[in-house]
């Protein structure tokens, strides 16, 4: 049977903090009305969703790593409404954010750190790539590009009929 939580966590707001300690002692300057843009590669990041604390780690920021997960108990410590020192606390990588971290966002683009190129990047020719359709193949596309082009997700179309689907590669230039 599934418990509703205090009323009080019903009404939390998640904070985000952006840690730093260049003069000395943990600083935390909170980013208000946070978006996925708000995270810097060169950061470590706190974001308070009260059941959990997560240290967001930016990829050039790996130097922090022993220091985080003090700061996150520093953190609950110092907390003016008296937290918990058994609320978990966990590391996030960039670029491997679970759900549990990403859902606090309003939006979130699990594209923004990736190297790879989006279908409409490429058929635009943005960032030197190939610039017509036919340069690319089917496999190379992610999901969501891949439903918008084919109108149909991968798994459905993997499960015709293997000329069924040269047909329909043929038909949108994929040879």
């Amino acid at each position: 049977m599934l418990t509703r939580p205090p009323e009080d966590v019903c009404d939390f707001q998640p904070r985000l903090f952006e840690c730093s300690c260049q003069a000395g002692p943990l600083v935390l300057t909170e980013v208000v009305f946070f978006s996925q843009e708000d995270l810097d590669e060169y950061d470590v990041m706190l974001l308070d969703a009260w059941q959990e604390i997560f240290l967001w780690m930016g990829a050039a920021a790996s130097e922090w790593k022993q220091k985080a997960v003090a700061w996150g108990q520093e953190y609950l410590k110092t907390h003016p409404a008296g937290r918990s020192l058994a609320t978990p606390i966990v590391l996030v990588k960039q670029g491997h954010e679970p759900p549990t971290f990403t859902g606090w966002f309003c939006s979130w683009d699990p594209y923004k750190w990736s190297s790879t190129q989006s279908y409409k990047e490429v058929v635009e020719g943005d960032l030197g790539a190939v610039s017509t359709i036919s340069e690319i193949t089917a496999a190379y596309l992610s999901d969501s590009d891949f439903q918008d082009i084919f109108g149909k997700s991968k798994e459905e179309f993997y499960s015709m009929a293997k000329w069924r689907q040269q047909q329909e590669k043929q038909q949108l230039g994929f040879f």
